[in-house]
């Protein structure tokens, strides 16, 4: 299953606000370059994991929180680093594949917290249980792009 980029995002700092980008360069063992968990200023830095690298999550799980509870969740709310379309991440757990150029391992499900919640002050806990994308590793530089394809093997 192949999906496309529809967006990249990145932090300064824990709890600043996700800046849109073009596209992102992606760095083995680091993360994407300039984003909060590459610098170590994450809100979770204090806990590294090598699959917390890249974040990524399913324009159509925020679509469908849309309809289904009327909270409009906005990419950049959902303090992703990559939204993607078409494509069904849980499937790409433990698997290694293309993002664009790169090659990335869907190490976890990401699991939603309450630090979220407190930033953007929407109740989405719930509604993001079982689909709130996945954290991967980075396993080979390049750049991605909005508009680059997402899935299928290495």
């Amino acid at each position: 299953m192949i999906g496309i980029v529809k967006g990249i995002y990145t932090a300064e700092i824990a709890g600043a606000e996700m800046i849109s980008h073009e596209s992102a360069l992606l760095v083995p063992d680091h993360g994407i370059d300039g984003d909060r968990y590459a610098t170590g200023r994450g809100h979770y830095s204090h806990r590294p994991h090598p699959d917390r690298q890249v974040t990524i999550i399913e324009q159509e799980v925020l679509d469908a929180i849309a309809i289904e509870t009327g909270i409009r969740l906005l990419p950049e709310e959902s303090r992703r680093n990559v939204v993607t379309a078409g494509v069904r991440l849980n499937q790409l757990l433990g698997t290694e594949f293309r993002l664009g150029n790169c090659l990335l391992f869907a190490g976890r499900e990401n699991t939603p917290c309450a630090y979220l919640e407190q930033l953007i002050g929407l109740p989405v806990m719930p509604a993001l249980m079982g689909r709130s994308g996945i954290n991967c590793r980075i396993l080979t530089a390049g750049v991605a792009y909005v508009g680059d394809t997402v899935g299928g093997k290495k």
